[in-house]
This record gives structure tokens, C-alpha cells and sequence, in this order.
């Protein structure tokens, strides 16, 4: 059965076990990958840049010491071709950000409870609307009995 979603991560961090959990009870069809163990591939590395709002900058740990080292040494990861991109990547794998979740077209860059929706079936997701709707109409109803 082919995921619908991909987790990568470096850690395994209360993040990664929160996305873990929400696709469970969701029911969402995931696929994941500790990049210390298993490395990015190629055609991962541009599904991730694909579907990011600002490519290789957002996926980049800015807090990654090593980034720090390389960007003081002059090598600015910006400008590397993908092919470099992701030679690095599979050397040093601390240098992404340690989640990143890609599927349905998007690219989310760690646990952000408000945006998970994103990753949910079509049709699941009209449900959740559908049921808001109705919360706010039973809201509405209360306000006028008050």
C-alpha cells in the first residue's frame, strides 16, 4: 500500500511522535525515514524542494552548527546545485531541519497542529468543515438563547 504522506526526520523528537499520532487517528497512510540511518534520496530531495515555499532556505536548520561553519567558511548552501544540494545532504544530514513532512503537493516543515489538516483525504476534510459549520450554528443558537 503506497503512503500517501512522507515523514523525514533526524531525531526522533515529541514533534515526530505528535505527527506519528495525528495521522493515526486520522487515518492517514504515512511513510517515514530517519535521515541518520537511511539516507535522502535525489528524487525525495526535489519532491521536498518542489513542494516548499521557499526551497532550499526553509529546509535548512538554521541553528545547525554546521551550516553555521560552512556559511563562515564561504560556502553559501543557497547557491550549490541541487546535485551538490544533495550530496551534503546524504554527508551531513543535520543539516535540514529535523522534520519535514511532504505529501497532497505541500512540503510542511514541522509539527504545526493548525496546518496538518492539509495532509487529511479530501473528503475528511469536508467532513471536519461540515462538522465546524454545525458547531457554529449550535454557537449561534446559544448566543440568541442568552
Amino acid at each position: 500500500m503506497k503512503s500517501d504522506v512522507q515523514i523525514f526526520f533526524v531525531k526522533n523528537t515529541p514533534q515526530v511522535r505528535k505527527v506519528r499520532e495525528y495521522f493515526a487517528k486520522n487515518g492517514v497512510r504515512y511513510s517515514e525515514k530517519c535521515l541518520e540511518r537511511e539516507a535522502l534520496t535525489y528524487e525525495q530531495l526535489i519532491e521536498i524542494l518542489q513542494n516548499s515555499f521557499r526551497g532550499v532556505e526553509e529546509i535548512l536548520s538554521g541553528r545547525s552548527a554546521k551550516v553555521k561553519k560552512l556559511m563562515k567558511e564561504g560556502i553559501f548552501i543557497e547557491r550549490l546545485s541541487i546535485k551538490q544540494l544533495h550530496w551534503l545532504i546524504q554527508r551531513h544530514p543535520d543539516l535540514l531541519v529535523n522534520l519535514i513532512i511532504v505529501g497532497r503537493g505541500r512540503t510542511l516543515i514541522g509539527y504545526q497542529e493548525e496546518e496538518m489538516a492539509g495532509f487529511l483525504p479530501r473528503e475528511q476534510k469536508r467532513q471536519i468543515f461540515l462538522e465546524s459549520l454545525k458547531r457554529a450554528k449550535i454557537l449561534e443558537a446559544d448566543k440568541q438563547i442568552v
